[in-house]
Parts: C-alpha cells; structure tokens; sequence
C-alpha cells in the first residue's frame, strides 16, 4: 500500500507536539510505501511517550486515515 496525503486537509498541530512530529514522518512518506515508513519509524520513532518508549506506528496510520489526512492506496 502507498501512503497518499490528501492536500485539502492538512492539519496544523502546536509545534514540537507528537502529533506534528508523526504528521512530519508521514508527509515524507508521501507517495511511498507504507511498510517503508513503518520500518524506518519502529527504528527512530518521531517522538516518544513521557515514559521513553515508542507508540505504535500503526495507531499513528489509523489516526490520519481516520481523521481523512492520509488515504492509502493499493
């Protein structure tokens, strides 16, 4: 699947938040494969919880599909 930004929609986050750290990792992603993105942030995730570990790739996948940011395409 190739991860597709839909234009119309892009978001604008608080700065240095997680969700604009992810939206960054994802819109370099553009174009390209999905399970290229997901294996090159499960090495050097966008952000990290207070905790120190990583939120899973694919929570991050699902949000901007559902928040219609992000379409993937076969």
């Amino acid at each position: 699947m190739k991860i597709k930004l839909i234009s119309k929609n892009a978001p604008t986050y608080k700065s240095g938040s997680s969700r604009a750290k992810w939206y960054a990792a994802i819109k370099r992603y553009n174009g390209k494969d999905l399970d290229a993105f997901l294996a090159a942030v499960e090495k050097k995730p966008p952000a990290l919880k207070k905790n120190g570990e990583a939120e899973p790739a694919r929570g991050w996948v699902r949000y901007f599909v559902r928040e219609e940011i992000v379409e993937l395409k076969d």
